[in-house]
């Protein structure tokens, strides 16, 4: 059997652009975020001589990087993941470190390790950016069930009136979700705190509101029992709260596009 040169050629060059082809998509759907963390990410180390901490905040990327405008539109979406996800094993190490090169190179390169924190960092590239997972999809339902749990009674006053917050803390989280859901949560709380003092929806009045309703009602005798059930009261008011509905809608569809995840509703 004899092959032509001409075809011999056709046969190279086809080879050719296909392994061009190869390497250009692999090149596409491929973004490192792990070794550039100190890009977006800030960390100071404090010692005001009564105690020492570590501040953390996530900031724009000043490159222009594969990851750049993902992380520049979720700025607080990444903190949570940040604040609540990654390890602090080895902050009583960092924060005698004095010299402050030191203490950044200790603490990107401990960033850079920790398995937990990169695994959900790598999924959210994967899911937004590169597309080599697939979206999950998530019901209002199933978003509202992590929502509410940042609307938080914390105590009854000597008056027997109840006092709460808004969107901090995680406590309530951490005792009500049997699975934690690092995305969901994060951007509830980010949805939560650009808008509870938004004109347009009022969250911080929405969550006055049913404080007093729920003070309308004798929920038990011991100030555990009551604090407990006024706190689920809180959770069911709150999960049939149009106006939490709508800033979650608005800020899904505001966002949508550099979020892991598809709402279905």
């Amino acid at each position: 059997m004899c092959i032509s040169i001409e075809h011999m050629f056709k046969f190279k060059f086809t080879v050719l652009v296909l392994c061009f082809g190869m390497t250009t998509l692999h090149s596409q759907i491929t973004c490192n975020i792990i070794d550039n963390y100190a890009d977006f990410i800030h960390v100071k180390r404090y010692d005001d001589g009564k105690r020492k901490f570590i501040s953390k905040n996530v900031i724009k990327s000043q490159k222009d990087a594969c990851y750049s405008t993902l992380i520049n539109d979720n700025t607080m979406f990444i903190y949570y993941i940040l604040s609540g996800f990654s390890s602090e094993e080895n902050n009583a190490t960092l924060l005698e470190i004095t010299d402050e090169k030191e203490f950044q190179d200790t603490y990107f390169l401990d960033l850079s390790k920790d398995d937990k924190f990169n695994s959900i960092m790598n999924e959210l590239v994967s899911k937004t950016l590169t597309n080599t997972q697939p979206k999950d999809s998530v019901t209002m339902d199933a978003l509202l069930n992590v929502a509410v749990k940042y609307f938080s009674i914390v105590r009854i006053m000597d008056d027997g009136k109840y006092t709460g917050k808004v969107a901090v803390g995680l406590n309530d989280i951490k005792k009500t979700l049997n699975h934690r859901k690092p995305f969901l949560e994060a951007f509830a709380w980010a949805a939560i705190l650009d808008n509870k003092e938004n004109n347009n929806f009022q969250l911080d009045n929405e969550f006055k509101t049913a404080i007093n309703e729920i003070e309308k009602i004798e929920l038990g005798i011991s100030q555990d029992d009551r604090l407990l059930r006024a706190q689920g009261a809180m959770y069911m008011m709150m999960y049939n709260n149009p106006q939490l509905r709508n800033v979650l809608r608005t800020e899904y569809e505001n966002h949508q596009a550099y979020l892991p995840f598809v709402l279905v509703y």
